[in-house]
């Protein structure tokens, strides 16, 4: 939005540091998204967009090597400390100090079953 300053807590940007640390060797850079960016009051999770940097190595690869790279990224995070990973396909769900994260990636080509988890029991509220 022209004329609109987002602030985005420290937070959630130690959190993006720490996603863009473990993407960058695969040639992955991560961008925030979802209601966390254009909505008011508080977030059940924080939502994430993973793609490939613009290289001529990246963009020679085949799609297959494109995702492997997004799967060796996921297994680099829970290395790195997050937990409760589950791999839908265009989105892995995980946690990080009980921080719930989605992570998205559109180019997914295998499509995973995405469940929705017990909605009665919500885990922690971001603000």
């Amino acid at each position: 939005m022209i004329g609109t300053t987002i602030i985005m807590s420290a937070h959630i940007k130690n959190i993006a540091c720490l996603l863009e640390e473990c993407a960058r060797p695969w040639g992955l850079h991560i961008a925030l998204t979802g209601g966390q960016l254009y909505k008011d009051g508080p977030r059940k999770d924080i939502d994430f967009v993973v793609y490939h940097e613009n290289s001529d190595h990246v963009n020679g690869l085949t799609p297959k090597q494109r995702e492997t790279a997004v799967e060796n990224f996921y297994d680099t995070l829970i290395v790195n400390g997050f937990s409760h990973f589950c791999n839908y396909g265009r989105v892995a769900k995980c946690t990080i100090n009980g921080d719930s994260i989605d992570i998205l990636y559109p180019e997914y080509t295998r499509l995973g079953e995405y469940v929705i988890e017990n909605m009665e029991d919500p885990q922690r509220i971001f603000s």
